[in-house]
């Protein structure tokens, strides 16, 4: 099922027109901006922007500017997106949030970064995920992590930089210090590296998103499917058929917002993904629409905790599929490494209907990355029983 994707380098002359088509919409947005700018001059109302030290240093000067310009500028959005795309194709600026590839792949900057706290964390959080697993064991609950690895480790190849090296060594200490731990693990950097060695034109994430495709989504529902069979702890009871419904169409990623190209024409921006939509769905009468609410329904064997990952690229879905069985996903954007699993645990159905086996995603990024501003490591999840 995987989706191969070729890829030629272009030629010095594309490169060329690309180059001259970029440098004449730049001139042509600096000619439209400043007309734009000398009209809205002679009617832009100053009578209300804050004067005075005070209120230029905390910034209420400059926010009520703004304002104020973007009501005499109407097309103020439309000219920060082209000039966004003219910076793009000129000097491959994307920003600090984004990285600029070979061949117009687009990573997360924050795969990459690194601080004097990293290890320290790293270790905090596979206790915490030790703790967890311990207090899920005693609840008769069984529970695997899914290591997910970082884009700019998968498709290092196509980074066109050198990683550093705390995040080189980050993966193999997550998972080093998990097993060390006894908590069950799945590496699936393995398992995607065997899949590339074995066909090196294959993509496993998106190019202009942080997330993995459909390819490493299966790839990873399958590790854990061979993983509960090694292990027999739900025996899948329920037949599905996965169905591709509709033509590829093209997916814009997470990463294009960030540069500001996500509402750019196709012509303006880097490509986005093909993707043709997946439906899985059981063959007998027993479906998903039967769960119900969200933690709502008894008798659900699977639990699936973790991040965006999981709400991406069918990945719940293929792993219904795989599994043979009915998977609750609980997963949870932005919630960070324990985001999902504070709110899974406390709710009632939880206690109520525990589930057989609990697979918590976790993007090996979340082993290190500093804790949102006004928030605080969680020391505990789950207490013992």
């Amino acid at each position: 099922m995987s989706m191969e994707t070729t890829t030629q380098n272009p030629s010095p002359r594309s490169i060329g027109i690309q180059n001259f088509l970029a440098s004449a919409l730049l001139l042509a947005v600096m000619v439209f901006g400043l007309w734009q700018m000398a009209g809205a001059s002679r009617n832009l109302d100053l009578s209300t922007v804050p004067s005075g030290w005070d209120s230029f240093w905390d910034g209420s000067t400059t926010q009520a500017f703004e304002k104020r310009l973007d009501q005499a500028v109407p097309a103020r959005p439309e000219l920060i997106m082209a000039a966004n795309a003219a910076r793009y194709w000129l000097t491959h600026g994307a920003g600090p949030k984004v990285r600029v590839g070979d061949d117009n792949w687009l990573f997360l900057t924050e795969e990459l970064q690194v601080d004097a706290g990293a290890e320290q964390r790293l270790k905090q959080r596979v206790a915490l995920l030790a703790d967890t697993h311990r207090a899920l064991e005693a609840r008769g609950i069984a529970s695997v992590i899914l290591l997910v690895p970082d884009k700019t480790r998968v498709h290092s190849e196509s980074l066109g930089a050198i990683r550093p090296e705390f995040v080189q060594r980050r993966y193999a200490l997550g998972l080093e210090g998990l097993k060390a731990a006894s908590v069950p693990v799945i590496d699936l950097h393995a398992d995607m590296q065997a899949a590339l060695q074995n066909d090196p034109t294959q993509e496993l994430y998106y190019r202009t998103d942080t997330h993995w495709n459909q390819n490493g989504a299966e790839l990873a529902a399958k590790a854990v499917a061979r993983w509960n069979s090694e292990k027999g702890i739900v025996a899948g009871q329920t037949a599905f058929e996965l169905r591709r419904e509709g033509e590829a169409a093209e997916r814009v990623g997470d990463l294009l917002a960030l540069i500001g190209l996500d509402k750019a024409p196709a012509w303006m921006r880097p490509r986005g993904d093909q993707e043709v939509p997946v439906v899985v769905e059981a063959q007998a009468s027993a479906s998903a629409d039967a769960l119900g609410d969200l933690f709502g329904d008894a008798g659900v064997p699977v639990v699936l905790l973790g991040t965006s990952y999981s709400q991406r690229a069918a990945f719940g879905d293929f792993l219904r599929l795989h599994l043979g069985s009915e998977v609750l996903n609980a997963s949870k954007d932005g919630g960070r490494i324990a985001g999902s699993a504070e709110e899974y645990f406390a709710d009632d159905a939880f206690s109520q209907s525990p589930p057989t086996l609990v697979v918590w995603e976790v993007p090996e990024r979340f082993l290190t990355l500093p804790m949102d501003e006004g928030k605080t490591e969680p020391a505990v999840l789950l207490p013992a029983p």
